[in-house]
């Protein structure tokens, strides 16, 4: 349970620390390593998906936290409501929908959550189409968005998952025990 788990501590701390890594890892990315390419590392979603995975509580509210860390997400990095504050609640629905069909270990993980990737970059990347046509300020080109931040991000994703993957699950695990 939740109420004697040092979990309740270590769950907000993760996420708000997750949350400054994601803009100044990408920050410091594309200013060093990717000029060109826009590369968003998302561990906050990754934080989120991996205790979909980890914890065995409901009394964490996922979705409470999926909403505020979009909530958030969306005033501090988007500057526009709405996006992040609908798609990080939805991963964390489908990510449990997904959980129940499969046992999870490493590779099932890793695809679970490059499933959860794709569908934060694809409709994040809708959301951008539908206010750059309505308020006609840039056009776009969904190949350089392709291109340029969605492979990118994906790459960088999954190897961040496959380098925090195991800690995390320890961490998880040992928070739930103790």
């Amino acid at each position: 349970m939740i109420k004697n788990s040092s979990l309740k501590y270590v769950f907000p701390i993760g996420l708000l620390i997750a949350f400054f890594l994601d803009g100044s890892v990408s920050y410091n990315l594309m200013s060093v390593l990717f000029k060109s390419y826009s590369v968003v590392p998302y561990l906050s979603l990754f934080w989120l998906v991996m205790a979909v995975f980890f914890v065995n509580d409901y009394n964490l509210h996922l979705e409470g936290w999926a909403t505020l860390l979009g909530a958030v997400f969306d005033w501090y990095y988007v500057g526009i409501w709405g996006v992040f504050i609908i798609i990080f609640p939805l991963v964390v629905y489908c990510t449990r929908a997904m959980y129940r069909y499969f046992s999870i270990n490493f590779i099932s993980a890793f695809v679970i959550y490059l499933i959860d990737l794709i569908i934060v970059l694809f409709l994040g990347d809708l959301a951008d189409q539908v206010v750059s046509r309505i308020t006609g300020v840039a056009a776009y080109a969904g190949m350089n968005f392709v291109l340029y931040s969605a492979v990118p991000t994906l790459i960088l994703n999954a190897i961040l998952f496959a380098i925090l993957y195991y800690p995390i699950q320890r961490l998880y695990n040992y928070c739930q025990q103790g």
